[in-house]
C-alpha cells in the first residue's frame, strides 16, 4: 500500500510566524537590558567613583565632635535657653599633626549667672556620661564666661555666655542662606529631588560624570544656578582620586587653561566654580594664582570649599578683585538626621547674625530629606538664595562700609 504523506496546510507560514515572534521577543529583551543599563541610577551600579575628599579627621574624633554638638544642644534647651539666644559665630577648620577638624564658636545669651552655671553643669554631665574622660572642659574666662571643650588637647568648641544684651547689629531684612549641592553628575534621580527644592538651590556639577551635561541643562531650564565643581589636586594623590578633569599643581598655565575650558564646556551656563577636593592645590600660592587669573579672564566667581585650614583661595581671590566667598558649614559630613539638623541650625544662626551664610551638602538621600523638612519648617525665618546673590550682598555691604568710613 503506497505511503500517504500528510501535510498540514500553512505549516511553513506558521513556523515563520513563530520564529518572527521569537525574534521580536529576543530583540525587546535586548533593548530592555540596554535601556536599563543606560538609564538606571549610577548609585545602583557596581562601581561608582565616590570622588569626595573629607577632612583628615579620624573617625573617633569626628564621632566625639558630633556627640559634643548633641550634648550642647540638649543642655542649652533643657536649661530653658531659647533658640533665638543661641548664636553660632563661626565654624573654622583647624589642623594639627595631620588631623583636621572644625572649631565651633557659640555665643549664648543668658539672663543670670545661675542659668549660666546650670547650663555648664548640664554640659559637663552630658559629656561625661556620653563621651567619658577623654573630653576635657575648661573655663578660660570669667566675665563673660568662656568655656572651651577639647579632645586630647584639640579644642573643638568654644562657648561664650553673655549676661548682657548682645549689641551686634542685626540685618533688617531676612537673613540669606545659600545651599550648594556638590558632586552632582552621577545621581540623576537625586538631582531632580534637589532641583525640586526650588530654583534658588545651587548645583555644583563635576566634569566627566555620566549625567554632567544633562543635569546642567535641566538645572538651568528650571532656573537653578549652576557651578562647575572643579577637581583640584588633593593631598595623598593618587591614593585619593579627584576624578577626571583635575587641575594639578605641576601644570603649566596653558595646560591648566585647556583643562579648565574642557571642564567648563561640559557644564553649560556655569556662573562660577568651587573646588572639589584641592587640599594640596589651594595651599599652593603659585597654582592658585594661575587658576584665579583664568577665572578672572572668564568673569567667573570662586567659592572656597575650605577642604584645608591652610587654603589661600578665598583671600587671594578677594585680593585679585574676583567675586569670592567661602563655605561656612558642611551640612552632611555626618549623615544621621540629628547631625544634619544641627549643622543646618548652625548655618541659619550664622546667617541671622551676619546677614548671610553658605552651606554645602552632597547628593545623599538623607541630605535631601533633611532639606525638604528644613525648608518646609524654617523657610519663614530666612531667604534661600543662589550663591551669586550672597556675593552681591557682600559687595554691597563693602560699598556701604567704604562710604560710611570715608575709605
Amino acid at each position: 500500500m503506497p505511503k500517504v504523506e500528510c501535510k498540514t496546510r500553512g505549516g511553513g507560514s506558521h513556523k515563520k510566524f513563530v520564529l518572527l515572534l521569537l525574534g521580536i521577543a529576543v530583540g525587546l529583551l535586548f533593548l530592555s537590558i540596554v535601556l536599563i543599563s543606560v538609564t538606571r541610577e549610577p548609585n545602583d551600579l557596581d562601581k561608582v567613583p565616590l570622588y569626595e575628599e573629607v577632612y583628615g579627621t579620624s573617625k573617633p574624633l569626628r564621632s566625639a565632635i558630633n556627640g559634643i554638638d548633641k550634648v550642647i544642644f540638649s543642655a542649652l534647651y533643657s536649661s530653658g535657653i531659647s533658640q533665638k539666644d543661641v548664636h553660632f559665630i563661626s565654624v573654622e577648620p583647624r589642623q594639627e599633626k595631620g588631623e583636621i577638624w572644625e572649631l565651633t564658636k557659640v555665643l549664648v545669651k543668658c539672663d543670670g549667672v545661675e542659668k549660666v552655671q546650670r547650663v555648664k553643669r548640664e554640659i559637663v554631665k552630658g559629656i561625661k556620661s556620653r563621651l567619658g574622660s577623654w573630653v576635657h572642659i575648661k573655663q578660660v574666662q570669667a566675665n563673660p564666661m568662656v568655656v572651651v571643650i577639647s579632645i586630647k588637647g584639640r579644642i573643638t568648641h568654644e562657648l561664650t555666655f553673655a549676661l548682657e544684651p548682645d549689641t551686634t547689629t542685626r540685618p533688617k531684612s531676612k537673613p540669606k542662606v545659600a545651599l550648594i549641592i556638590d558632586d552632582m553628575g552621577y545621581a540623576h534621580r537625586l538631582a531632580h529631588r534637589f532641583m525640586a527644592l526650588g530654583n534658588n538651590i545651587t548645583l555644583s556639577i563635576l566634569p566627566g560624570a555620566p549625567f554632567t551635561r544633562t543635569i546642567a541643562l535641566e538645572a538651568r531650564e528650571r532656573g537653578c544656578e549652576v557651578m562647575l565643581h572643579l577637581p583640584l589636586e588633593p593631598k595623598g594623590y593618587p591614593g585619593v582620586n579627584p576624578g577626571p578633569g583635575c587641575l594639578f599643581t605641576n601644570m603649566g598655565r596653558e595646560e591648566m587653561a585647556r583643562t579648565l575650558d574642557s571642564d567648563l564646556s561640559q557644564v553649560p551656563g556655569a556662573d562660577g566654580i568651587n573646588n572639589h577636593m584641592g587640599s594640596l592645590f589651594t595651599e599652593d600660592e603659585e597654582a592658585m594664582r594661575a587658576l584665579l587669573c583664568e577665572l578672572k579672564s572668564r568673569d567667573l566667581f570662586f567659592i572656597d570649599s575650605r577642604t584645608t585650614p591652610m587654603s589661600k583661595g578665598y583671600d587671594m581671590a578677594r585680593a585679585m578683585g574676583i567675586q569670592a566667598a567661602k563655605r561656612n558649614v558642611f551640612i552632611d559630613n555626618n549623615l544621621d538626621k540629628l547631625s544634619i539638623e544641627t549643622q543646618l541650625s548652625k548655618l541659619l544662626s550664622m546667617a541671622s547674625r551676619t546677614g548671610w551664610a553658605i552651606g554645602i551638602g552632597h547628593p545623599h538621600e538623607q541630605t535631601v530629606e533633611a532639606l525638604e523638612e528644613f525648608l518646609h519648617e524654617k523657610s519663614c525665618l530666612f531667604e534661600l538664595v543662589p550663591v551669586s546673590r550672597i556675593l552681591k550682598e557682600m559687595t554691597g555691604a563693602e560699598c556701604e562700609e567704604t562710604v560710611r568710613t570715608g575709605g
